[in-house]
């Protein structure tokens, strides 16, 4: 009885311990995620803060795309950019590098700033001195060799900050999303009662092996 009560203590306090890390982990995380999003909405809240300050105006680069794969014909490219503030943007700068890819054509809407013989051969596309009014939005067209391109750069005049969008990070954000706390924190919680079952009949198999062997012991 007296092996029995210890195994069984010893379990209790293993139990006890992998419920007190499970939850504090737990609540380290959600504490953890918290603070990074006060952070990121007091950054947010500076930076508007700073546009409003100052008259400058926000510019946004969204829904940025290509194809996944690449055919035989021409691919395409596209993107937004848009101007997320009361104030214009002045003599803006867009330049998106295709890097080894070329520029077989390309057009933006509503207003067409491309000029042909700028794109000829090129691989760069680069737009200058065009404005942007509030809430406006500039979209921009491309066919071009392959479905890639390296990087995609906004600057300007009066802008709050310099906007930028590369491929790399785009295709990792697409390919690879953020784990899911719950699901490692059930992870976490698992490991711990495989480790108690583990311990649990390791403790089993030397109590076992000490009945067996104590006739021979005494």
């Amino acid at each position: 009885m007296d092996t029995k009560a210890a195994i069984f203590t010893c379990i209790g306090a293993i139990v006890a311990s992998a419920i007190t890390a499970g939850v504090m982990y737990y609540n380290n995380e959600r504490t953890l995620q918290t603070k990074i999003h006060e952070a990121e909405k007091q950054r947010v809240e500076l930076r508007k803060q700073v546009v409003e300050n100052k008259k400058l105006a926000k510019i946004l680069i969204s829904n940025t795309y290509v194809p996944r794969i690449n055919t035989n014909i021409d691919s395409i490219f596209y993107t937004e950019i848009s101007n997320e503030s009361e104030n214009p943007s002045n003599n803006m700068l867009l330049t998106v590098n295709f890097g080894g890819t070329e520029i077989r054509a390309c057009e933006t809407l509503p207003f067409n700033y491309v000029k042909p013989e700028s794109i000829k051969n090129s691989s760069v596309l680069t737009l200058e001195n065009f404005k942007l009014l509030s809430n406006e939005k500039l979209y921009v067209y491309c066919q071009t060799s392959s479905p890639m391109f390296e990087s995609i750069k906004v600057s300007g005049d009066n802008l709050a900050y310099r906007v930028s969008k590369d491929f790399e990070s785009m295709r990792i954000k697409t390919v690879a999303k953020s784990g899911n706390s719950y699901a490692t924190f059930f992870k976490v919680i698992g490991c711990i009662v495989a480790l108690i079952f583990i311990g649990f009949f390791t403790l089993a198999g030397i109590a076992f092996s000490n009945k067996k062997l104590k006739p021979y012991l005494d």
